[in-house]
């Protein structure tokens, strides 16, 4: 945690690391009885996944992964069946109230299970974690006209128009956004922080267009089998139906659907604190 988080003295720094460990374990101890074996793979890879929005950490030999799915995929493709990691992850230029460059993610993965049951499954890990709250399920595309106030599949220059109308667009460099550039805006400020106020929000059907490692919905292919879950207007998962063959995932991936937990955010959440250095293992600077 940052020094202001260590404010209290040895004992308040105590009972805080304890009650992290105590929600690791209780993470541990619900996907365990479930049968879903812990693994432990390596921080380090030569290459990473290029994903929107984030960029690796480039060091000595390779690069510090924002993700543990680099080498659990091939476990899967490999027959290691249902398993999971709680990784220290890592992210360049991440920092502010629920970012930083490293922090503790969950990250597991189900064969032959849909979305939606993985999706209630973490709600139930939610709720073993002391998160209260009847859940709301709710489609993106519903979402985002409700508070956007415009189709998430509009053309680039309607997008444009709802963040301007909503004194969103920066004041400059906007010829270079596209469609996507306009979504991730609305999404981050008009819509995420209204999401799960009360209770878990499980929101779905996101855009294929958006979400290139996720099976495409085959009753609609506009949306993608993906959802993230938010509470308190913070995202705290996001799962999806693996599509094999995408960017970095084996061919020979079996049917299956993953999910990660931002540990982390979840913890800051329950202790009611007001940033993410709060609740992370370390005192100083």
């Amino acid at each position: 945690m940052s020094r202001s988080g260590a404010a209290g003295g040895p004992r308040a720094l105590r009972d805080r690391l304890a009650r992290r460990a105590k929600l690791a374990a209780r993470i541990r101890a619900f996907l365990g009885a479930r049968g879903i074996v812990e693994v432990d793979t390596p921080l380090r890879a030569p290459t990473t996944i290029p994903e929107a929005h984030i960029e690796a950490l480039h060091c000595a030999g390779g690069w510090l992964l924002p993700s543990p799915e680099y080498w659990m995929k091939p476990l899967l493709a490999a027959g290691s069946g249902d398993i999971y990691q709680l990784a220290h992850v890592f992210r360049a230029g991440e920092s502010g109230r629920l970012h930083a460059e490293e922090f503790l993610l969950c990250e597991w993965y189900r064969l032959g299970i849909t979305t939606e049951r993985l999706a209630d499954e973490a709600l139930a890990l939610l709720a073993d974690c002391s998160v209260s709250g009847a859940p709301v399920h709710r489609r993106y595309e519903d979402a985002f006209v409700a508070l956007a106030g415009v189709h998430p599949l509009a053309e680039a220059t309607e997008l444009e128009a709802a963040a301007r109308a909503s004194h969103l667009a920066p004041e400059d460099n906007t010829a270079s956004m596209c469609a996507a550039d306009w979504r991730d805006l609305l999404m981050g400020c008009c819509i995420q922080p209204r999401l799960g106020e009360d209770a878990p929000l499980v929101l779905t059907h996101y855009p294929a267009v958006d979400s290139p490692l996720a099976t495409p919905d085959p009753d609609d292919p506009r949306w993608a089998q993906r959802f993230e879950i938010f509470w308190q207007g913070v995202e705290l998962a996001n799962g999806c139906r693996e599509r094999s063959g995408a960017p970095g995932v084996p061919e020979d991936l079996p049917d299956c659907a993953g999910i990660a937990l931002g540990v982390d955010r979840l913890l800051m959440l329950l202790e009611g604190a007001e940033r993410l250095s709060d609740v992370l293992p370390s005192v100083g600077e």
